[in-house]
């Protein structure tokens, strides 16, 4: 699940996933994207996005990559801990 906002400021939840399987091209995730994880490096100001990936040929990796976008006000969004979100592992 996600949130969307046309201006940073007023927030939209989607119950849609994040990120859907089929949508990297070389079929890496043809059958399954699960298990997304969203990463912020200051260092290079990117967001990471990896998911578990299963396809035709087997399993992997997907990661997506993003710069943020940056509102009137000159300010980036953040990323904020779910609070309902439950830890596994």
């Amino acid at each position: 699940m996600a949130a969307f906002s046309r201006d940073l400021i007023h927030w939209t939840v989607d119950p849609e996933p994040l990120y859907k399987a089929g949508g990297n091209p070389s079929g890496l995730d043809k059958r399954y994207a699960h298990k997304i994880s969203l990463v912020w490096n200051p260092a290079n100001k990117t967001y990471y996005m990896f998911y578990c990936a299963v396809g035709n040929k087997g399993r992997g990796i997907g990661l997506i990559t993003s710069k943020p976008l940056v509102n009137r006000q000159g300010l980036a969004p953040r990323c904020r801990r779910n609070p309902d979100a439950r830890e596994t592992g």
